[in-house]
């Protein structure tokens, strides 16, 4: 559960475990979430500590992790954050997202730079709008025709 400490740290856990006596060549960070969907008005700090936490905390400790196994194996691996277009101009619905994926934005470029040295690429992929099962979930919630409509 990546929207939890807890869950962030048991999956640091299992990397490390995972990995203390074989070589980590690479890690993709792919894991985020879009709902609930707010404002600026209407994000609370639940929706906004949500949003940091699965969107940006997780990825961030994630990476650290991964890169503190290839530093210590001197393995010139890979590390990739999927992360999103919003994140780079946002949307209004999308405040508390946006925002997570931005931060996100940011803390890949900084790891790219502090890992460089030690051979270890950092690299963002920006996604766009994508049709996920939950993707397709929220948007019904709105308008169970929303699909069809898109696709004009």
């Amino acid at each position: 559960d990546l929207a939890t400490r807890e869950g962030i740290a048991a999956l640091c856990g299992i990397v490390r475990d995972e990995f203390a006596e074989k070589p980590l060549h690479g890690v993709a960070s792919i894991a985020g979430i879009a709902f609930p969907r707010a404002t600026m008005a209407e994000t609370s700090e639940d929706i906004w500590e949500l949003m940091m936490t699965v969107n940006c905390q997780a990825p961030v400790f994630l990476m650290r992790e991964a890169a503190a196994i290839m530093q210590r194996q001197r393995v010139q691996g890979s590390i990739v954050n999927v992360t999103s277009v919003a994140g780079y101009g946002g949307a209004p619905m999308i405040f508390a997202y946006s925002a997570a994926k931005a931060a996100l934005n940011c803390a890949t470029k900084c790891a790219a730079l502090e890992l460089r040295p030690s051979r270890i690429r950092v690299n963002a992929v920006a996604m766009g709008h994508t049709l996920t099962p939950n993707e397709d979930a929220g948007q019904r919630a709105d308008d169970d025709d929303w699909l069809a409509k898109a696709e004009r």
